[in-house]
């Protein structure tokens, strides 16, 4: 699915929750939102991304103290990080780093919704597809934002939108290639070819999004 597209497609969401059966045989109901329902927008939701990290983090840390400085401007606290990552941060407050160099942590502006940045290097649950997506995934990207909320609250679904929207349209001005792999909605049963082409691959070299 192209980039475009989908951040259209949140925008025009409907704002409500949707009821459905966990499994045919029982009459077990939940309610997600029709975010989490039609675009598969939920907690733990992962964006690969393809950036130059040469001379940049998570190289080692010569000079620690200058991480835990008063305030938490965007600025000051990625004085490390490529600088084309760090302009998809601008609404993003830095909170810490709770595993060395191999996660930071930062807050959303909206105060709802965390994002953790990975080294995405290996096998893990946060591909999306059948086992040429996951070896195209692995392949084609090395960094991973994990946003964190909790989607049955209304307000932190929609600003998990607001999230991926605001670093979907900063990863295109920045030219980085973009992979969201849990963009197939929760409505959407099976691994056929419709249902993985909902899956969001936008790769600017080549001057267009990629085809599922």
């Amino acid at each position: 699915m192209k980039l475009d597209d989908y951040l259209k497609a949140l925008a025009e969401c409907s704002d409500e929750f949707v009821e459905y059966k966990t499994h045919p045989a029982n009459e077990n109901v939940e309610r997600v939102h029709r975010l989490t329902w039609d675009f598969g927008v939920y907690g733990n939701w992962p964006i690969l991304l393809n950036i130059n990290l040469e001379g940049y983090w998570p190289t080692p840390i010569t000079e620690p103290s200058r991480y835990f400085a008063e305030g938490s401007n965007v600025v000051g606290w990625n004085t490390d990080l490529n600088p084309s990552l760090v302009n998809l941060l601008t609404n993003w407050e830095f909170r810490g780093k709770p595993n060395s160099n191999m996660i930071r942590c930062y807050n959303h502006r909206g105060g709802l919704v965390g994002l953790q940045i990975r080294l995405y290097n290996e096998r893990n649950s946060y591909h999306g597809g059948r086992e040429e997506h996951i070896e195209r995934q692995i392949r084609d990207y090395n960094i991973m934002l994990m946003l964190e909320g909790a989607t049955w609250r209304r307000e932190v679904a929609l600003e998990l939108a607001e999230a991926i929207t605001d670093i979907g349209i900063r990863t295109k001005k920045e030219g980085l290639p973009l992979c969201f792999p849990k963009s197939i909605g929760w409505k959407e049963k099976g691994d056929d070819l419709s249902v993985l082409s909902k899956i969001v691959y936008y790769h600017p070299r080549r001057k267009r999004e990629i085809k599922s």
